[in-house]
C-alpha cells in the first residue's frame, strides 16, 4: 500500500516548514526582528504535526504510547531551544544548563524509539521483554553525566572558563551519539529481521537516507561548527529531523506497519459489507456490497439474516453511529447441505429396504 492523500499532504507541510525555517536563517532575512520568534513557531507547528499524524496511523496502542512520547521529546527539544536563544542572554549559566538539558531529549528520543520498533510482529496485548527496560539506566547516566559537567568537563571541556562558550567535545559528549547510533543501527535490524513481507527489505534506502544526513551534519559539525548546515539548522533542529524523518522512512518502507490506505484496501478487498448510519446512508461499501435495508441491518444486529434465497447471510454489528454490516456466501454450504439432504433420502430408502428384508426373513422363518 502506498500513503494516504491526507499523510502525503501532511509530510509535504512538515517538510515545507523545516525548509522554510532554514530560509529564514539567510542574511537577507536573518537580521528580521522576528526571525527567530517565526522559526520556532515553525518548527514547533511541524512537531506537533507530525505528532498528531503519527498518532492516527499507528494502529498499536504500545507503538502509538511510546511514539507519542516521542512527539513529547521533540517538542521539549524544540522548547529548551527555542528558550535558550530567545530568552536568555548568550555565554551565561543558565543557558548553558538549558544546553545541558539538550541530552535529555537527544538521549532519550532514540531510545523511545527503539521501543516502538520492537513492537514489530508482536501482538496488540503483548508488551516488550522487561529486560528492554533496563536501557533507561544508561540513558539516564549519560543525561546525569552532562548536566553534572561543570563538575568534571567530561563531556564539554571550557577553552576560556565559558567566557563566550567556547568549548572541545570530551569522552561524554562522543558516548552519546554513539548510544544513538548504536540504537538507531539496533533499529534497522530489529526491522529487516521482524519485517512480515520480505520484498519491503529492499526499502530500506528510505530509513537509511535521514541516518545518513544526520551522520553527514554530526561530522560537519564536529569538524566545523560554523558551517552552512549548523548556520542554517541548529543541533536540536537537526536531531529532530533525523529522528521523525528516520521514523517516517521506517514507515514508508513498510518496516514499521500503520492503517494508511486500510479505506483503499477494504474498498478493494472481497469482503461484501459497509457501514450504514442511523438516518439510513450506506457508508464505506466494497465492491462486492449488496443493497441492504437499514431494517434489515437493524434484524440481522440481532439474527443473521438470509438474503437471496438463502445465498447470502447477513451479519450486523451496532458500532459507533449505526451498525457494521458484512456478508457470507453460503452458495457452497447451501450445496452441501442439499447433498446431504439428498443422501440422506438414499439412506433412508435403503433402510427401508434393509427393514423389509428383515420382515421378509422373519415371516419365512415362522413359516418354517
Amino acid at each position: 500500500m502506498q500513503s494516504s492523500r491526507t499523510t502525503k499532504a501532511a509530510d509535504a507541510i512538515c517538510a515545507g516548514l523545516i525548509i522554510f525555517a532554514g530560509a529564514l536563517r539567510l542574511p537577507q532575512f536573518r537580521e528580521f526582528f522576528l526571525a527567530g520568534t517565526l522559526i520556532s513557531a515553525d518548527l514547533l507547528t511541524a512537531a506537533l504535526l507530525w505528532t498528531v499524524q503519527v498518532r492516527q496511523r499507528l494502529v498499536q496502542p504500545e507503538e502509538r504510547k511510546y511514539l507519542t512520547w516521542v512527539g513529547i521529546m521533540i517538542v521539549l527539544f524544540l522548547a529548551l531551544r527555542t528558550l535558550k536563544y530567545q530568552f536568555l542572554p548568550a555565554a551565561s549559566a543558565v543557558g548553558r544548563y538549558v544546553w545541558y538539558l539538550y541530552y535529555l531529549p537527544q538521549t532519550f528520543l532514540p531510545l523511545l524509539m527503539f521501543f516502538a520498533v520492537l513492537h514489530i510482529g508482536k501482538p496488540i496485548d503483548q508488551p516488550i521483554a522487561r529486560r528492554w527496560l533496563l536501557l533507561y539506566l544508561p540513558a539516564a547516566l549519560i543525561v546525569l553525566g552532562v548536566l553534572t559537567n561543570d563538575l568534571h568537563s567530561l563531556a564539554f571541556i571550557p577553552l576560556d572558563g565559558w567566557a563566550n562558550d567556547s568549548y572541545r567535545h570530551g569522552p561524554l559528549y562522543f558516548a552519546a551519539v554513539f548510544w544513538m547510533a548504536l540504537l538507531f543501527a539496533a533499529m534497522l535490524a530489529v526491522s529487516l529481521v521482524r519485517c512480515a513481507v520480505p520484498g519491503m527489505r529492499k526499502n530500506l534506502w528510505m530509513p537509511l537516507l535521514p541516518l545518513a544526513f544526520g551522520a553527514v551534519y554530526t561530522i560537519s559539525y564536529i569538524l566545523h561548527p560554523g558551517g552552512i548546515l549548523a548556520y542554517l539548522y541548529k543541533m536540536p533542529e537537526a536531531v529532530c529531523f533525523v529522528c521523525a524523518a528516520f521514523l517516517e522512512g521506517l514507515i514508508l518502507a513498510r518496516l514499521l506497519p500503520t492503517n494508511d490506505n486500510y479505506y483503499e484496501l477494504w474498498c478493494a478487498s472481497d469482503l461484501g459489507g459497509g457501514i450504514v448510519s442511523r438516518s439510513g446512508n450506506l457508508q464505506y461499501p466494497t465492491r462486492n456490497s449488496v443493497p441492504v435495508s437499514v431494517d434489515d441491518v437493524r434484524r440481522a444486529a440481532l439474527q443473521p439474516l438470509r438474503l437471496r434465497d438463502g445465498d447470502l447471510m447477513l451479519n450486523s454489528r451496532t458500532v459507533h453511529g449505526g451498525w457494521g454490516y458484512w456478508t457470507t456466501d453460503m452458495t457452497e454450504i447451501n450445496l452441501l447441505n442439499a447433498r446431504l439432504e439428498d443422501l440422506g433420502d438414499v439412506l433412508s430408502e435403503e433402510n427401508s429396504m434393509l427393514e423389509g428384508e428383515n420382515e421378509l426373513r422373519e415371516r419365512r422363518l415362522r413359516i418354517e
